[in-house]
């Protein structure tokens, strides 16, 4: 497997992401906005890999993730993508979304020493999104739940 932190195996990331724009339809000081992510009234701030080098980089060798962040992949079609934990510095909670936007898979506390163990999600994926450790259970984020993604217009 080619290197990096957490990788996929399935699929090329995708060059455009959702859009959304504000609920008035106005442009907001032309100053532009930063990606960010809504489950259950939770905002994070997302770093998009965007290249597949970027995505085989994923979190590897960093030594932590800002508490209100993320790091989103795209996908440019449903996958069953594999990600692992090489070259990782601490744990995460993997969470799976569906082309429909809802969350159709969590994997918890993913500690960096279950490598070279690859994860999966139970159902085909569109998005995935990796976050602090127990930050899913903080937040009683579950299967199901609407996701909702908000992006620079």
């Amino acid at each position: 497997m080619a290197g990096g932190a957490v990788w996929f195996l399935a699929n090329r990331p995708v060059e455009s992401l959702p859009q959304s724009d504000n609920q008035a339809g106005e442009k907001l000081d032309q100053q532009p906005i930063a990606p960010v992510v809504i489950i259950n009234g939770v905002e994070l701030e997302l770093e998009i890999m965007r290249t597949p080098e970027e995505q085989a980089r994923g979190l590897s060798g960093r030594e932590s993730l800002e508490e209100n962040a993320g790091m989103l992949f795209v996908y440019d079609e449903q996958a069953t993508p594999s990600f692992w934990m090489k070259e990782m510095n601490f744990p995460i909670d993997i969470i799976w979304i569906g082309s429909d936007g809802r969350i159709v898979d969590i994997s918890e506390n993913l500690a960096p020493d279950t490598f070279p163990q690859l994860f999966h999600p139970r159902a085909l994926v569109q998005y995935v999104l990796e976050v602090n450790a127990s930050w899913a259970k903080t937040y009683d984020v579950t299967i199901g739940d609407p996701v909702e993604f908000r992006f620079d217009l």
